[in-house]
């Protein structure tokens, strides 16, 4: 199975290739970092079985965008919003391995207190190996 962490370093890896220039951080301290970067957490997950035979999963991931001025930032998120839409959405899939890639059905910006937040929604459905022995019914004569 897919697992979280493979997840966030694939959408890492997919902002990296587009944005070589800006760091992707993980520290709590924002006010300590320098600007530009990015950071991105998880939102929503919502898991469900299906049958017992494969797990479904409706993720939503949030990119959050601190822009390099903390006052002037207008024309720097409508840059931003434009190619984090096209990276996301023209080329919608989250490659995860050479046999995983997650499918991206829909993107939602927001600002917030100066922050772009730039909200993913993408699912996953992995089959189950729930191999088990079944006995066949014999063959009825009629």
């Amino acid at each position: 199975m897919v697992t979280y962490r493979q997840i966030i370093n694939a959408i890492n890896l997919k902002i990296k290739t587009k944005f070589s220039n800006v760091t992707i951080q993980s520290k709590e301290n924002n006010e300590e970092l320098e600007r530009p970067f990015f950071k991105i957490n998880f939102k929503k997950i919502k898991t469900s079985n299906f049958m017992n035979t494969s797990i479904n999963r409706d993720l939503k991931v949030m990119v959050y965008y601190y822009p390099q001025n903390k006052e002037d930032y207008l024309m720097e998120f409508a840059d931003m919003q434009q190619q984090l839409e096209e990276l996301f959405l023209k080329d919608n899939v989250i490659k995860i391995d050479s046999g995983t890639s997650i499918e991206v059905y829909e993107t939602e910006i927001e600002v917030i207190d100066g922050i772009l937040q730039f909200l993913i929604s993408m699912e996953l459905s992995e089959e189950l190996n729930n191999v088990e022995e079944i006995s066949m019914m014999e063959d009825l004569n009629l």
